[in-house]
């Protein structure tokens, strides 16, 4: 189940796959990613948003091919 996380996860755009770790794997705040990142609270938001979307796609993508 990891490898295929990490699989779906290097799909992402660079500052999205970033974004998400931080955000998700990091368990930091859309505050802590902002800094981090030098972004504003908003991109933060819409980039993990973009991210996380993304990756419900794939996974998805990946179940109905493995039907």
């Amino acid at each position: 189940m990891i490898d295929g996380l990490v699989r779906a996860l290097k799909t992402l755009p660079d500052k999205q796959r970033r974004v998400v770790v931080l955000r998700y794997y990091c368990d930091l705040s859309e505050k802590q990613v902002a800094e981090e990142m030098e972004m504003s609270l908003s991109a933060v938001k819409s980039t993990a948003s973009r991210g996380l979307s993304a990756l419900r796609e794939h996974v998805t993508e990946v179940e109905e091919w493995a039907r």
